[in-house]
């Protein structure tokens, strides 16, 4: 088999090659006018790139619709000009939506790699009005995130030959090479089609048969005389909040009525072109969107959340290892913050130190975890290097330290990523932690993890071997793990078709086996699944899933069978419908039984107009034991979105939860009725990523038990402001 072939051959190749540099980009001393027009006479002295190649569904294949992009920098900035020809530009797919949105509307991106080192990757994008995304791909950890917000600008023009976009984008923004030699870049363009067949346009010939993208971009000459500038960043913020609450379970309660008010900074600097130092002092962490509410009923392992503060995103991805040790969302509420990161062509560095108001962590074994909060501060402090001994090899070390009253961790870290041809790869990681849990009554402890995994990958195949070992006593409590005191081995195979011709695009076989042990030897669980999965016409996706798994629960032995699936599709422009659910069997873990497991998830989108949106979200979830049915629950989530620009809307948001349940089927005191209404009204202007206003009010009811009705008893009005002031 292909997958195991670890032959002595493989290990003697040489370092495969980059692509080849295509030519030089010129610096030009003049500004624009971001109107996206291309009516300046400077963008006939650009480079020209076209994106002359179609790399999905077909490969390779010249491209049907004709895409030039125009770059050029004056020393600060980068300049990119797009024409997009489209033979028919009704049809064209753009909305005004809020940044990092996208959807899938016909959209554009640059990719941007300064040290060429082909690892990890800015990219900037927009669609045909220049609503932006920006965000990092990072070739070396399988991730591509648009969590990193950027300030830069962008212009977008629908015309009678297609769209024309616009970009600014300041080289502040990114770490780069120091020195005022002439310095090679590797540059990615990509044009995203999404009519009735997703298409994918590239200036790169892509090789299916390499494990990374960012390795295969083309590489450009210049940039001789890039100036940061002084690239200091300063932006205070100030939210005001008042909040009404009432205990609606005594009758005819009154409102009891709190002021609050916090007043904040971020700074940003740019110590050298090549690294960058933030700080956060009492930093506004408050979440004004309205999250769409998720069951916790029956749920054995925590639920994960996206980081959205801008402190802890610039630079997260120099933190990443194979195993997540690193998850800030432990630190809730922090005092002050500081964040220095770093790169140069063969290394790059990063630390972070964070002071907390509170002590958050997982309580974690090898059946589940939940987070404990120890009401004590704590201080946080996070060390990362990374250093390429070959092209082909980069070995790295993590540190993390956490200490409260009577409470420590401390995690020492060794990881190394070895690209052993073009598309295998060994990513191997050895950690160690040593904790005090004297706060908690449970002394001091030690214990050691690892993991090693092997990826294969071809136009044809991709293949994952993987094997971990959490010792019992491992804790890496600034981070994420699931569970700790097992080993488990997992393997995957899938054989994809591509289809350049025809409705379908793509379609895959998958199959996969993982059995996770205790310490102790006893199979924890033991799963098989089996799946498929297509993309077609209007944006269609279809996946289904066949599992049959063996578990081990509270002693108690489970054979489970069930399906989980997945479909979406765009029966029309605007339009964008989904479905998503499981059903068969399940383990009802309050009570440790066998039982039947209904779920579904409805999901619409409707673009009405340009500016209107309605976004509907319905779950409906049934759990049904020998005894009858457990629970059934139901969330809605309706929002109501006039998108006035790419810059400012107002949002109606209603969510709706309702859960019934059995008491008499359950061995501990649970509501038989629990039910609650939340309604938001939110205005927001966003003059860019990070000088914002909002302004809102939430209404907050629920039901105190089975007879009474709905009651208010929360009510919140809210204003945050903050400004980013750029030196």
């Amino acid at each position: 088999m292909r997958l195991l072939q670890f032959t002595l051959c493989m290990f003697l190749l040489a370092p495969f090659s980059h692509a080849e540099m295509v030519g030089d980009i010129p610096h030009i001393e003049k500004n624009i006018q971001l109107d996206g027009k291309l009516d300046e006479a400077v963008w006939k002295q650009a480079k020209v790139i076209e994106l002359s190649f179609e790399i999905y569904p077909a490969i390779n294949t010249p491209a049907d619709k004709k895409t030039t992009a125009y770059l050029y920098e004056d020393g600060k900035t980068l300049f990119v000009g797009i024409d997009a020809r489209d033979s028919n530009p009704d049809e064209i797919r753009s909305f005004f939506r809020d940044r990092d949105n996208l959807g899938f509307d016909d959209n554009v991106s640059i990719y941007i790699d300064p040290f060429n080192q082909r690892r990890i990757a800015y990219f900037f994008g927009s669609n045909a009005l220049g609503i932006q995304t920006d965000g990092t791909i990072d070739d070396l950890n399988d991730e591509i995130s648009n969590k990193w917000d950027g300030i830069w600008s962008s212009a977008g023009t629908i015309t009678e030959t297609g769209y024309i976009i616009e970009m600014a984008i300041p080289f502040r923004l990114m770490r780069i090479p120091e020195g005022s030699d002439i310095k090679e870049w590797a540059i990615d363009f990509r044009r995203f089609d999404t009519r009735k067949k997703f298409k994918t346009y590239s200036n790169t010939a892509d090789d299916r048969n390499f494990d990374c993208r960012v390795c295969q971009y083309s590489s450009y000459q210049g940039f001789k005389s890039i100036e940061k500038g002084t690239d200091l960043q300063l932006i205070p913020s100030i939210t005001l909040q008042q909040q009404e609450l009432r205990d609606i379970t005594v009758p005819n309660s009154s409102f009891d009525s709190t002021d609050n008010s916090e007043i904040g900074l971020d700074a940003r600097w740019g110590v050298t072109d090549n690294s960058v130092l933030n700080a956060t002092f009492n930093p506004d962490f408050s979440q004004i969107e309205a999250d769409i509410p998720q069951s916790e009923a029956n749920i054995k392992f925590v639920r994960r959340f996206k980081e959205k503060r801008s402190f802890f995103l610039e630079g997260d991805d120099l933190f990443s290892t194979p195993s997540q040790l690193i998850y800030t969302r432990t630190m809730v509420d922090p005092n002050w913050g500081l964040k220095f990161t770093g790169e140069n062509e063969n290394s790059s560095w990063g630390v972070l130190a964070v002071n907390d108001e509170e002590t958050t962590f997982l309580d974690i074994d090898n059946q589940g975890s939940n987070f404990i909060t120890l009401d004590q501060e704590s201080n946080n402090l996070a060390a990362r290097y990374n250093r390429d001994i070959t092209d082909n090899l980069r070995v790295g070390t993590l540190v993390t330290n956490r200490t409260a009253d009577n409470y420590s961790n401390q995690v020492v870290s060794l990881d190394t990523r070895w690209a052993i041809t073009s598309g295998q790869r060994i990513f191997a990681q050895i950690m160690r932690s040593d904790s005090d849990y004297s706060a908690l009554g449970g002394g001091d402890f030690d214990d050691t993890a690892y993991k090693l995994l092997y990826e294969y990958t071809s136009e044809e195949w991709e293949g994952k071997i993987e094997f971990e070992d959490f010792g019992e006593d491992f804790r890496a409590d600034l981070g994420l793990l699931e569970r700790v005191g097992h080993k488990t081995n997992r393997q995957s195979l899938e054989r994809i078709w591509y289809f350049d011709e025809g409705i379908w695009s793509l379609f895959t076989v998958n199959g996969s086996h993982e059995q996770i042990k205790a310490e102790s030897g006893e199979v924890l669980e033991d799963n098989f699944s089996a799946g498929i999965f297509a993309q077609g016409p209007y944006n269609s996706r279809i996946a289904i899933n066949v599992n049959t798994l063996e578990q081990l629960e509270n002693s108690t032995q489970f054979d489970l069978n069930f399906i989980d699936y997945f479909a979406s599709f765009s029966p029309m422009v605007g339009l964008d419908l989904e479905i998503s659910g499981q059903f068969g069997d399940a383990i009802d873990f309050s009570n440790t039984q066998e039982a039947d497991l209904n779920s579904v998830s409805i999901g619409a989108e409707w673009n009405v107009n340009r500016h209107l949106r309605v976004e509907l979200s319905h779950t409906i979830e049934v759990l049904d034991v020998s005894g009858g049915e457990l629970f059934n629950l139901t969330i809605d989530d309706l929002r109501f979105v006039y998108q006035f620009d790419g810059k400012s809307f107002i949002r109606l948001t209603s969510q709706y939860f309702i859960q019934e349940s059995d008491p008499s089927l359950f061995n501990f005191a649970i509501e038989e009725k629990e039910e609650s209404l939340n309604l938001e009204l939110l205005y927001s202007y966003k003059l860019n990523t990070q000088t914002v206003f909002f302004a809102g009010y939430n209404s907050g009811r629920a039901r105190p038990n089975a007879i009474l009705k709905l009651k208010e008893q929360e009510k919140t009005a809210f204003l945050k402001f903050t400004y980013s002031w750029i030196y």
